[in-house]
């Protein structure tokens, strides 16, 4: 019994921290993200439960993102390499905005 309370515990313990390198993902995005259009992602902010976030979707199971919906928004800036970071993300759509400089590659680490 008290070898499963300790396997739960740090299983919590892991789910918070990948919750949390996500949230840190997308803070690092809204940065880089022209100051002007940043209040378009108000609700991107440590108030928020992470899964509320405009054009943000999470899993039902492991509550980390999945999908990354933030076309049509007119942001503009440039793309964080942070995005790499979802390692979740299985759609991303940056459709109709005006973002700036290359794709990073960090890109390349989405395998989903």
């Amino acid at each position: 019994m008290r070898n499963m309370r300790l396997f739960l515990l740090l299983s919590f313990n892991a789910l918070v921290l990948l919750e949390a390198s996500d949230r840190q993902a997308l803070l690092e995005f809204k940065s880089q993200v022209s100051e002007g259009k940043r209040p378009v992602l108000s609700s991107w902010n440590n108030s928020f439960p992470l899964c509320n976030w405009k054009g943000v979707t999470c899993g039902n199971k492991h509550k980390r993102v999945t999908r990354l919906d933030l076309g049509g928004l007119q942001l503009d800036g440039v793309i964080s390499p942070s995005i790499g970071n979802l390692s979740f993300l299985i759609s991303l759509d940056l459709s109709q905005n005006s973002f700036g400089g290359t794709i990073p590659q960090e890109v390349g680490n989405l395998f989903r």
